[in-house]
């Protein structure tokens, strides 16, 4: 494969083993090749993310989990300050349950609410 100026060049969609009928129709190959590797998209941005934007991501989403959680727990056990809240014994251990489901049953439903944002997923 040879460099071409045009995205549309059938030398980005075409990979090896590729029948010959398909090559012969570069076009319908594109389209099918964007249909199994999920939408165009993921043929023009075959790169990884930014370190920086995972990381930026995973800290929003904790703060995010843990202030929110943290204050609602708080209102709820009788737990909030002036200052925010001070959770101990139980209601601080529902937050870090709370922090540890966030995380895992939003990697599960597709990614948390900043891996969105910064579309990480």
């Amino acid at each position: 494969m040879g460099f071409s100026s045009s995205p549309l060049d059938p030398s980005h969609f075409l990979g090896e083993g590729e029948p010959v009928a398909l090559r012969q129709n570069w076009a319908q190959t594109a389209v099918a090749r964007a249909d199994r590797v999920g939408g165009w998209g993921a043929i023009m941005a075959d790169e990884k993310p930014g370190t920086w934007r995972v990381v930026l991501a995973a800290i929003l989403d904790f703060l995010l989990v843990f202030l929110v959680g943290g204050y609602v727990i708080g209102l709820l056990s009788g737990g909030t300050t002036d200052g925010g809240f001070d959770l101990n014994g139980l209601p601080a251990l529902a937050l870090f349950a709370l922090v540890v489901l966030y995380f895992w049953g939003m990697n599960r439903m597709g990614g948390t609410v900043f891996m969105r944002v910064f579309r990480l997923v």
